[in-house]
Parts: C-alpha cells; structure tokens; sequence
C-alpha cells in the first residue's frame, strides 16, 4: 500500500513537471514582458535615490552653513528630522519648502552638491 501511494505521488510530481517544461515557452515570456515592464522604474528609482541623496547632503551642508538663518536652521531641521515618519507627509514637506524660503539664494548655490551622473 505504501509503494502505491509513493507511486500515485512520483506520477504527480513527473505529470507537474510535465506541465511546467510544456507552459515554458510562455512563461519565459511573461518574465520578459515582467522584466521590460519593471527595469524602466527600477531606472527611475535608482535616479530618484541619488537626486535624494544629493538633496540631503546639501541640506546638511546648508545647516552647517554659519550664514543660514536661524529660523531655517531649525524648521529644515524639524523637517528632516520629521520625514522619515509617514503621518509627515504633508508637514515635513512644508517644513522644509519654507525653510528653503527664507535661505537666502547665494547659501543654497553655494551648498549645493554638483551632481555626478
């Protein structure tokens, strides 16, 4: 009895992979049409994170600046210090865009990271 269910379960197992050899023609072209379908935002979240990157170094050094006004220095602070937090979606961002408003222009050019693409 038990060579007979060892058996049924070989037949399974050899008709499943039957099925699969049988299917691979269109599976491989579904992982090709998969693959041509992510790699373009695998590209762009790549960019996004350098573009990221560089934005966070130059708000570190824009903080470390001595010319930076103090009302910026703390609200880029609390901003950045608030964005790793998803209920600050919305007031991380504002944060920030009103600190970049009150630096003046010169200190974020001057603190800008030049990009290496």
């Amino acid at each position: 009895m038990n060579d007979l269910r060892l058996t049924s379960q070989m037949l399974m197992v050899i008709r499943s992979l039957e099925s699969l050899i049988h299917h691979l023609p269109e599976q491989a072209k579904l992982v090709g049409l998969l693959y041509r379908w992510i790699e373009p935002m695998v590209t762009r979240a790549k960019a996004f994170s350098l573009e990221l990157r560089n934005h966070l170094r130059t708000c570190k050094q824009i903080l470390r600046d001595p010319r930076t006004p103090r009302q910026s220095r703390v609200l880029l602070g609390v901003g950045l210090a608030y964005l790793p937090f998803p209920l600050s979606l919305v007031v991380s961002p504002c944060l920030i865009l009103m600190a970049f408003r009150i630096i003046p222009k010169e200190i974020v050019a001057d603190c800008k990271i030049p990009t290496n693409h």
